[in-house]
């Protein structure tokens, strides 16, 4: 296949770890084409809004319907409907981007979505249409449903990047990851009692107006993406423990790029990541209470480190690039 132009479409109000891998992936892979032609029509589109009711999500699928007329597509899952209603026909390609499953929280709207998705990619499995995941949990999960054209592409970092903020000077801080409403609530009660241990426990977050400070935990937002390192690298730990089955989260890998160890559940991508870094995984905040007390850690694996480091980047990208071009 002959490509022309690539796009990269997305929507939302913050900048968050998915979106940083799916952009990340879109710069790749025009990097990639660019070799063999330098005049590749490229485009990255962001509509930064969320959809709040059936209105919005339909603006936001004829958003998508219009934007995806690109010789190849990358999108998020919202997207996805619209792009094959769009290219079903033609030679464009499609490459929608799953970090995990719709959550219980979701509305009722986007469940329906979510479902009437997964019924077309398994049942008319449009072969013009990829799936790219970020880990082998997911990509698992996609096949045995019967998807075709899964691919798993992880997040990758810049290691050296992130080496400069490596401290051996910990302080007594835990960071408790991120604001959200994936968490395991029962972390509240955790930072309670470590509050009383002499803990400082803090939540990041990406939104501003999420910051508060109470008797038990903070929650920070950071200025820079360097003062979040910073900060994290010199926590003791960083818990990831999520009420639901989580996609790779950026959150931790960075914990351990800056040499602060993590403990959480083993709920979906995050139980491959906490399983390849060698990581402490507990299953209720009493283990954990327990391993931070002790001061216990896993060290953490060279070899995890080296496997996500974006130098392979081509390594993921091959079996991609090989059904774009064919």
């Amino acid at each position: 296949m002959k490509i022309t132009s690539i796009k990269y479409l997305s929507q939302g109000k913050n900048e968050t770890g998915g979106y940083r891998h799916e952009l990340s992936l879109f710069n790749n892979l025009l990097n990639y084409f660019n070799k063999s032609n330098p005049n590749i029509k490229s485009d990255a589109l962001r509509i930064k809004k969320s959809a709040t009711n059936i209105f919005s999500y339909l603006q936001l699928m004829g958003w998508y319907f219009i934007h995806t007329n690109a010789s190849v597509n990358i999108l998020p899952v919202r997207g996805a409907i619209s792009a094959i209603a769009r290219n079903l026909f033609n030679s464009s390609k499609n490459i929608v981007v799953i970090h995990s499953d719709v959550q219980p929280y979701s509305s009722k709207f986007l469940k329906a979505y979510y479902s009437f998705f997964l019924w077309i990619i398994t049942t008319i499995k449009p072969s013009n249409t990829a799936i790219v995941v970020v880990c082998k949990y997911w990509e698992n999960i996609f096949l045995i449903r019967g998807s075709k054209n899964v691919f798993n592409i992880p997040n990758l970092f810049d290691n050296s990047y992130y080496q400069k903020f490596i401290t051996q000077h910990k302080k007594k801080k835990i960071h408790l990851g991120m604001s959200d409403p994936k968490l395991d609530t029962s972390v509240y009660e955790l930072a309670k009692q470590l509050k009383k241990e002499g803990y400082e426990c803090y939540f990041s977050t990406l939104n501003k107006e999420l910051v508060a400070q109470n008797e038990n935990y903070s929650i920070k937002y950071f200025q820079s993406f360097d003062s979040y390192l910073t900060e994290v690298s010199e926590s003791l730990c960083t818990l990831q423990m999520p009420a639901i089955n989580e996609g790779w989260p950026r959150l931790a890998h960075e914990s351990l790029l800056v040499g602060t160890p993590v403990i959480g559940y083993k709920k979906g991508g995050l139980g491959d990541l906490l399983t390849e870094g060698n990581c402490c995984v507990v299953s209720n905040i009493y283990e954990a209470k327990e391993i931070i007390l002790a001061n216990l850690s896993n060290p953490i694996k060279d070899d995890f480190l080296e496997k996500y480091d974006l130098k392979n980047i081509d390594t993921f990208l091959a079996p991609l690039i090989d059904w774009i071009e064919n």
